[in-house]
């Protein structure tokens, strides 16, 4: 579906009530409802907190880091965090470091993708959740090659003075010739340990390389990199690290050190640019769970439909849309191109958000994935677009954001390819071509319906 936002008016459409799995466009419900429930300078406060001030450099009892859900909280602001806690006059801490994870508590896996990343993964997306997750759900390695081909290149955690997650196997410096082809696979043991396994090679003179995969617990993580990044700092912890979920910190807890997360705007740029699963579901939860008072992902998804006035209507439901996730990792997730449409014609009519959601989405010409590669200068130029893909159970292809016409009228649009049981595949070269061709052709005409 295409329509001219200026006056609601259809330009272009084909089975466009029809509701398919919409893979990452359900990223754009998020990015709307948060521009509207926090505003775009929004930042996420994160906190440590103990019941005693500093004396004379010791810090006596428990060091508590509550999280706040910053979908975007990272190790090198958590370093912040300690120099902060250091100015504080902190040098010992005689008691034990607390991750408060209690403002979600625990979140049940509701895809596949994390259910099963909680015993291993080869990737990233599927990162666990937590409201005391950092680097979203992930631990990072950087590999450098050594100085002759042959010898084992240099590998390291990030921080490298983390403790508890082991590293397994080599990767080898190749020739300057030979092609980067490495690997690395996350396995958890049964007492919940995280294991880096690595092969493969990089070449001779070739740029440090770093890799991200998902950690079996986000919060367990975070407990590990405060730790080190507490060691880094001179530091002593002398109690060890715990996992607790707690309603509130309670009077008694006084803030020692804070940070501020980067603002909301630039939170979405990052989560729509790179399709960014665990920023998406934790704004999700954010938006939803004071409502629900549950986090479960399926109900969250569906409130998310509730603050942007489209719930199912109780007299149609299967005619509503289906949003089980922000992410777009739920299957079962179901939007038409005109509810897709819809939400961003929303957003356009907000002006002081629109630019907001505008600088999140992706210029062709500037996209650096090679899925948007080729086409006209109209095609490079005049869109702004969100993409969505999937795999499993069937293949998704989806493209929605905005468009400048020939008249230089603002447009919006949504295209959203399903698989089907006998035909599950969807070609991507050959829908991406159909696809763009189409849109050329519209951004060639009047707008007006021709």
């Amino acid at each position: 579906m295409v329509v001219r936002l200026r006056d609601g008016a259809p330009i272009a459409g084909h089975a466009a009530d029809r509701r398919l799995i919409p893979a990452s466009l359900s990223k754009l419900f998020v990015a709307v409802a948060a521009l509207e429930h926090f505003g775009p300078e929004h930042r996420f406060r994160t906190g440590l907190h103990a019941r005693t001030a500093p004396d004379d450099g010791i810090l006596s009892g428990d060091l508590l880091f509550r999280g706040s859900g910053d979908p975007d909280l990272g190790t090198e602001q958590l370093r912040t965090l300690v120099a902060r806690l250091r100015q504080a006059g902190v040098q010992r801490i005689t008691g034990a470091l607390i991750i408060d994870e209690g403002r979600f508590g625990a979140i049940a896996c509701r895809t596949k993708d994390r259910c099963d990343a909680r015993t291993g993964s080869r990737f990233a997306f599927d990162g666990p959740l937590s409201a005391a997750g950092i680097d979203h759900g992930t631990v990072e390695i950087a590999v450098r090659p050594a100085s002759r081909p042959g010898q084992p290149a240099s590998v390291a955690l990030m921080p490298p003075s983390i403790s508890g997650i082991a590293l397994t196997g080599s990767v080898e410096t190749l020739p300057a010739d030979a092609r980067l082809r490495f690997r690395v696979e996350r396995r958890t043991d049964a007492d919940g340990n995280d294991v880096l396994g690595l092969d493969g090679g990089i070449p001779l003179g070739h740029a440090t390389v770093r890799r991200s995969r998902s950690v079996s617990n986000a919060a367990r993580h975070t407990g590990r990199v405060l730790r080190a990044l507490l060691r880094d700092a001179g530091i002593a912890l002398e109690g060890g690290v715990r996992i607790a979920s707690l309603d509130a910190p309670g009077d008694d807890w006084r803030l020692l050190a804070a940070i501020d997360g980067t603002p909301l705007a630039a939170q979405l740029r990052r989560m729509l640019h790179f399709s960014n699963n665990y920023m998406a579901d934790m704004l999700t939860l954010h938006l939803t769970h004071g409502a629900t008072g549950s986090t479960d992902l399926d109900v969250a998804g569906m409130r998310l439909l509730t603050a942007l006035d489209m719930a199912p209507a109780g007299d149609a439901p299967e005619a509503g849309p289906i949003l089980h996730s922000g992410s777009g990792l739920s299957v079962s997730s179901r939007l038409s191109a005109r509810q897709v449409v819809a939400v961003l014609a929303r957003a356009y009519r907000r002006h002081a958000l629109f630019p907001a959601l505008l600088g999140g989405l992706t210029v062709p010409l500037y996209a650096d994935s090679g899925q948007l590669d080729g086409g006209s200068a109209a095609w490079n130029t005049r869109l702004a677009v969100k993409t969505g893909w999937l795999s499993e159970p069937v293949g998704v292809r989806a493209l929605a954001g905005y468009l400048r016409l020939s008249d230089d009228d603002w447009g919006a649009f949504a295209v959203i390819v399903n698989g089907t049981s006998r035909h599950p595949r969807v070609p991507r070269t050959a829908t991406l071509t159909a696809l763009r061709q189409d849109l050329e052709a519209l951004l060639s005409s009047s707008g007006s319906g021709e």
